[in-house]
């Protein structure tokens, strides 16, 4: 009984947390369409992506086949002072499916501040709870996603090593739909 009581109490603090991050209002996670990418090259002309000077055409051409590789792609809003009405594009997510696992990557334009950046990423972790796909999240490079353990979106399950030769990959968990399926 007690351990339930201390489930509970962690599951609270949790809640508590997110309300603070998302006090007046929370970011929106909606599907990438091709009428988005209006976006993509508004990001590109800032400098967000690291390609070589190409048209829009040539632009448009390298972002679908780049984009074609991933399985989901979610574009985030959130409140920002450069948009008249206050909140606009912040980043993209690209999430790629396999099975139990799915790995995500996400795309921050350079006009994201480091708020946006925890705002978004709590609420989209916090919203693929409820998606049916997600088991794990397996996440490459450095471990900055640590720090979204202490809002109740993401647990840390380990470290692969030097998974491709050079980068290592970390492995999260979430309490999330697919991972009490059969």
């Amino acid at each position: 009984m007690k351990s339930q009581e201390k489930t509970y109490s962690f599951k609270r603090e949790y809640r508590r947390t997110r309300a603070n991050l998302f006090r007046k209002d929370r970011p929106f996670v909606k599907v990438f369409r091709p009428e988005d990418m209006g976006v993509l090259w508004a990001a590109y002309k800032t400098g967000t992506f690291q390609l070589p000077d190409l048209n829009q055409e040539e632009f448009t051409s390298y972002i679908g086949n780049t984009l074609s590789n991933y399985s989901d792609i979610w574009l985030i809003e959130d409140i920002h002072k450069k948009f008249n009405d206050g909140h606009g594009p912040i980043g993209l997510v690209l999430g790629m499916h396999n099975g139990w696992e799915t790995t995500i990557d996400f795309q921050w334009f350079n006009w994201a501040t480091a708020r946006n950046k925890l705002r978004s990423s709590v609420s989209f972790l916090h919203k693929s709870r409820y998606d049916k796909k997600v088991g794990v999240f397996t996440l490459h490079g450095d471990d900055s996603f640590h720090r979204l353990t202490k809002y109740g979106v993401l647990f840390k399950a380990g470290v692969i090593p030097k998974y491709d030769g050079s980068n290592d990959r970390y492995i999260y968990y979430q309490r999330g739909r697919k991972s009490w399926q059969k």
